[in-house]
């Protein structure tokens, strides 16, 4: 499947600028606890928000992430059902294979192309890499690519889906892109789930690959629970796993170290 490519778009900053018609910028910022004069950039379009201050701009002025991005038209919210309240889906199976009976599971912001909903996946411009800075929050979005939700629905991806929920990024295609190989080879491309809050993993599944929180950056490693705290290992034997100590062991702590969960890899041909 082909995705859909956007780059984001100037009109950012003329949406941004009409809702602050009726919610002034220093008002916007109190409610997001930054400075004015960064409002002030991003309603000029001098500057744009990374995905966390994207996030908290959509739900200070009660605007989904697609229209203030220019993705849609409608500025509505997007509307939230009870769990358990079956809605109208589209009838054709072949189009809409695996939908769930109820909607619990569907996203809150969709986008119809080609008859068929899709989301917006960002893809961050920077790679992913053992010893690399943070990325997952202030790193800059470069595209978006829109991605089938039925693909997502068959890997498990359960809740609303705001951009920035999913996020595409790049392993190094050099030495330092070779710690999970061979499972995830150097050049490859992985999606990533952030949880249906953008805060990090709503569960965790001992075994599985995780984008870890560490001292010097995110890591990508499969992980593991042990007594002393969270193993997070290298699918490359070559390079040394590290622990992450754990003072309670709870979920809540657990997802502290857990940045998002890797659940597709694309990696490139041999």
């Amino acid at each position: 499947m082909r995705p859909y490519v956007c780059g984001v778009q100037p009109i950012f900053a003329q949406r941004l600028t009409q809702r602050l018609k009726t919610l002034n910028q220093r008002e916007l910022a109190r409610r997001l606890n930054i400075d004015h004069s960064t409002v002030s950039n991003y309603a000029s379009g001098r500057r744009q928000p990374n995905l966390e201050t994207l996030t908290r701009l959509c739900r200070a002025l009660v605007v989904p992430s697609d229209w203030l991005l220019g993705l849609t038209s409608d500025p509505r919210p997007s509307p939230v059902y009870p769990a358990g309240l079956v809605v109208a889906l589209p009838t054709t199976s072949e189009q809409q294979p695996g939908w769930p009976a109820d909607n619990a599971a569907l996203p809150t912001e969709t986008i119809p192309i080609g008859g068929i909903d899709h989301i917006a996946v960002a893809k961050l411009r920077d790679p992913i890499a053992a010893g690399r800075k943070a990325i997952l929050t202030d790193g800059s979005i470069d595209a978006f690519h829109f991605i089938r939700l039925d693909w997502l629905q068959h890997r498990n991806i359960r809740g609303s889906v705001p951009v920035g929920r999913i996020i595409m990024l790049d392993i190094p295609d050099s030495p330092l892109g070779e710690s999970m190989t061979p499972t995830i080879r150097r050049g490859a491309t992985i999606f990533a789930d952030r949880g249906p809050e953008c805060d990090g993993p709503s569960s965790f599944e001992p075994g599985s690959i995780y984008l870890v929180r560490h001292s010097d950056g995110i890591h990508c490693k499969r992980v593991w629970k042990t007594d002393s705290g969270l193993s997070c290992q290298s699918d490359n034997l070559a390079v040394e796993p590290f622990m992450i100590p754990l003072r309670r062991g709870d979920l809540d702590e657990i997802r502290d170290h857990l940045a998002a969960k890797v659940f597709w890899v694309g990696n490139p041909v041999a």
